[in-house]
């Protein structure tokens, strides 16, 4: 039995567009899907060995690996979550939930979604998001700086 919130959200999608755009859009996200796994794929191959246990090596050298080896995990993750975010749009193409805001249910304006087809939120909603995600990053950070006392 489909909730007025999920019957809601259907008639919104059928509303919003035709197959048609949609299958432009999960053609477009299949091969951002595919680039995302194969760059994540040779990120993976391409990581530095930190081992540097007993290597021969002067303090710059190190920091320089390691400095590196950041910025593979950073880029990674990033490119991790990018495609989470894709196949998560994909699933909702499946499930006629396509282009509908996950906080306010109305639509994604189609400015928004050919621009970010993984868009999970309107403008307004990504925004309040960000602030949250925000908080709680600047949150985390206070909390694990006071450990250090």
């Amino acid at each position: 039995m489909a909730t007025k919130a999920s019957t809601k959200t259907k008639n919104k999608t059928e509303d919003r567009g035709n197959k048609n755009s949609f299958e432009q859009f999960k053609k477009l996200l299949l091969k951002r899907k595919e680039e995302l796994a194969s760059s994540v794929k040779n990120h993976v191959e391409e990581l530095p060995d930190t081992g540097m246990e007993g290597a021969a090596g002067d303090t710059s050298d190190r920091a320089s690996a390691d400095y590196t080896s950041e910025m593979f995990g950073v880029l990674l993750q990033r490119q991790a979550g990018t495609l989470e975010e894709v196949e998560r749009a994909l699933t909702k193409i499946e499930k006629g939930e396509f282009g509908i805001c996950e906080a306010c249910e109305k639509t994604i304006p189609a400015k928004r979604i050919k621009a970010l087809p993984w868009a999970r939120f309107c403008l307004e909603c990504q925004q309040v998001h960000d602030r949250k995600q925000a908080r709680r990053s600047s949150s985390a950070s206070t909390d694990w700086d006071s450990d250090d006392d």
